[in-house]
């Protein structure tokens, strides 16, 4: 009778997005099979849900005895209890992620970290500070998220939220943002507050190039409002160049107080060939005049920033499976 030939050993990351959830399951340190799926409105335990049943089909479709997860997550997290504490896009809110994921995929290593913090990780393991040591990642994307290597180290911080660059304030008694204050960067610059301005623009100028642009569509979409600006709409270029400029204070602001030598600019904004450009102008006009300021570029790892970096982490956990996590170098 034929036996089951043995199965690799391996582990899944997977990057949870205000809009997406992506994974990937490894094996032997190379990207194996991939999902994804729309994070909806689902509520947290359903989420949950999801992902564990899109991890067992990667599981099953790359042959691998699962050991380890590596989950990035958009929010405050408290990593020893494997809580996600809150998430300004995300339904969770003291939310024991890492014991639903372990419990549903017999009871392995779950392993909580910032995205931003991943995508930090992503970028200097793939070379976007060359030689330099201090690295800022800036993702750009529903929300806006921060992590930085410094010194060749992850800083996580007393309390493990530094990086929450989207939750500065840039407008005091601003809009509202998503974590309940006003006037956060995340209020004028992220993909979410770019719909939404689009929205009110709607509602004030019928006749504009966006609502031609999203005629017949459920909803605005940063895109729409990005397209827009592209074709010439002077209102949708506005909110653009609004949130450029935010951007632009909010690095000069870190430069003031940690001085990184590279900053890399991701996440599902930069996308966008136009906003991309437009936004790296504003820095090429706008930074200076303070001593020499950070290089900035973009993305090396474009969309796979976060994926790359928590492969990294995952990396070290698998080789340290009896260890406690330490702040791992990139």
């Amino acid at each position: 009778m034929a036996t089951e030939a043995p199965r690799a050993h391996g582990g899944l990351v997977v990057d949870i997005g205000g809009t997406k959830v992506a994974a990937a399951l490894v094996r032997e340190g190379e990207i194996a099979a991939r999902a994804r799926l729309d994070t909806g409105d689902r509520p947290a335990d359903v989420l949950a849900s999801d992902i564990v049943s899109a991890a067992r089909q990667l599981v099953q479709r790359a042959a691998v005895s699962l050991e380890a997860v590596v989950v990035a997550v958009p929010g405050t997290i408290d990593r020893k209890a494997g809580v996600v504490v809150s998430a300004a896009n995300l339904p969770f809110c003291n939310f024991p992620l890492s014991a639903a994921l372990s419990h549903r995929l017999g009871d392995v290593r779950v392993i909580l970290e910032d995205d931003a913090n991943c995508g930090a990780v992503g970028e200097a393991s793939a070379g976007a500070a060359g030689k330099l040591r201090d690295l800022v990642y800036i993702t750009l994307s529903t929300g806006i998220g921060m992590g930085a290597v410094m010194g060749g180290e992850l800083v996580v911080g007393a309390h493990g939220s530094a990086g929450e660059l989207g939750h500065v304030t840039v407008a005091p008694g601003g809009r509202l943002c998503g974590c309940g204050r006003r006037g956060c960067l995340e209020a004028y610059a992220s993909g979410r507050a770019i719909a939404s301005l689009g929205s009110e623009l709607l509602t004030a100028k019928s006749g504009s190039l966006l609502a031609a642009s999203v005629a017949g569509a459920a909803e605005v979409t940063a895109q729409a409002v990005i397209g827009a600006a592209e074709r010439g709409d002077g209102d949708c270029l506005e909110i653009i160049d609004n949130a450029h400029s935010r951007i632009v204070d909010a690095v000069r602001m870190l430069q003031f107080v940690i001085d990184p030598e590279v900053v890399v600019l991701g996440g599902g904004l930069m996308a966008s060939t136009f906003f991309n450009g437009r936004l790296l102008g504003a820095f090429r006009s706008q930074l200076g005049g303070a001593g020499p300021g950070p290089l900035v570029r973009p993305s090396v790892c474009g969309d796979d920033s976060v994926i790359v970096g928590a492969m990294h982490i995952l990396s070290v956990a698998l080789g340290n499976r009896d260890g406690d996590e330490a702040r791992e170098r990139p």
